[in-house]
């Protein structure tokens, strides 16, 4: 089966940082499936993987805007200290774990501190960066309806702002 959109895709891979650092491979946690598509993983590896079969394999560079965009100061983002239980004991160039609005750790680095705000960086921290990308294609299958309706739920977190319909 060639890959298209909504194919289930399971595949082992490994990411490496612009100084060849793996930053995230399939070798610790086993393949990653995703269904093609939505949004589930980086643009790139999508474009590369369309239209593929099971068994193809790829190394090569995702360039940056393909896989974790570019730094944007609109995720600069200033926190009060007060929001912080050991404001004194941070640092700038510190790496810090925020719970995000999806009720998820995501690592943020303070890029600033004066007396009111500590300024923390939201973007990942592979903006700016080409990631080296390789893999190897192990299944190709139709997602099922189930696995669809799953992935689109995941995919749009509803807020009291949401107008979609689907609460």
């Amino acid at each position: 089966m060639v890959i298209t959109k909504n194919s289930m895709v399971t595949v082992d891979y490994t990411l490496k940082d612009d100084k060849g650092i793996v930053i995230d491979s399939s070798k610790e946690s086993g393949p990653f499936s995703y269904i093609q598509g939505m949004e589930e993983t980086l643009p790139g590896m999508e474009e590369i993987l369309e239209g593929q079969k099971e068994g193809f394999t790829f190394d090569g560079v995702i360039p940056c805007d393909k896989a974790y965009g570019k730094r944007d100061k609109e995720f600069f983002m200033p926190v009060p200290k007060g929001d912080f239980e050991n404001a004194d004991a941070l640092e700038v160039g510190m790496s810090i774990s925020i719970i995000n609005n999806y009720d998820e750790a995501q690592e943020m680095e303070i890029i600033a501190i004066d007396n009111e705000n500590i300024t923390i960086d939201a973007n990942s921290p592979y903006a700016d960066m080409d990631i080296q990308f390789s893999c190897k294609v192990l299944e190709v299958r139709e997602a099922t309806k189930e696995e669809i309706e799953e992935s689109l739920e995941e995919l749009h977190h509803h807020d009291e702002d949401c107008d979609c319909g689907n609460h």
